[in-house]
Formats: structure tokens, sequence, C-alpha cells
């Protein structure tokens, strides 16, 4: 519904641009309405791709939340199959009196072994050469 308002700003605006007394418009005010809706529709267009994108980024937002869950979980999943072996506890203070340096250590680059086959061998870097020779005889 048009209110009584905007019905009543529509008439001044048509008698303001009527051209004398014949009550037609003439070009300049036909060219001033066009311009004042296209105006109108532009402002429209840009309400609805503010909201479009509103939404957009709401959608976004959720799948960055859930995502963000999924890979904090994976990750926590991965480092439970992490084992930590204390060379300093089982070789004992007699074979190392204080704990290795380990500069890196990863499994060696075979296949994953079958079920009851011997698990792949962990490959560790000393950092000192002394290290070494007193873990391995």
């Amino acid at each position: 519904m048009t209110s009584k308002s905007s019905k009543q700003s529509r008439k001044e605006t048509k008698t303001d641009l009527a051209d004398g007394d014949s009550g037609e418009l003439n070009m300049t005010g036909i060219a001033k309405l066009l311009d004042e809706h296209r105006q109108a529709l532009f402002a429209n267009a840009l309400d609805e791709r503010v909201l479009a994108l509103e939404a957009t980024c709401t959608a976004l937002s959720g799948s960055n939340a859930k995502l963000l869950a999924k890979v904090s979980d994976l990750e926590s999943r991965s480092r439970r199959n992490n084992i930590r072996i204390l060379l300093f506890d089982v070789m004992g203070e007699d074979v190392l009196p204080s704990p290795p340096e380990i500069d890196r250590a990863h499994r060696a680059l075979v296949n994953k072994p079958a079920a009851g086959e011997k698990p792949r061998a962990v490959i560790i870097r000393i950092h000192r050469y002394q290290q070494k020779e007193r873990i391995i005889p």
C-alpha cells in the first residue's frame, strides 16, 4: 500500500514537471524521474548484494568452524599412534649417564607391515658420536 505522503509527493512532482497549462511532462522532467528511479533501483541492488554477501559470510563462518574442529580432531587422532622411547630409562645410567641429544627420528621407508609381522624400524640420529657408541657397542 502506498502512504498518503508518497502519493502527495508524486502529485507534487508531476505538477512541478508539467509543461505549462497542458498538464503533460516535458523531456527534462522525464529525465529527472528516470534518474530518480535509477538511483532507487541501484540502492535496492546494492542492498540485495549486501544481504547476499552477509548470508554467504555466515555460511562460510559456520563451515570454517566445522573444518577447524575436524582438523583439530584429525591431528589429535594422528598423534595417538606416536610413541616415545625413553632410551635413558631403558639403557640405564651405566650406559647413558645423561639423556642423549637426538637430532631427528623417523620410521624406515618401507611398506607398512602386515598383521603379525615385525614393525618398521625407527631411525634415530644421535647428535654426539660418543653417545651413539655407548648405545650400540
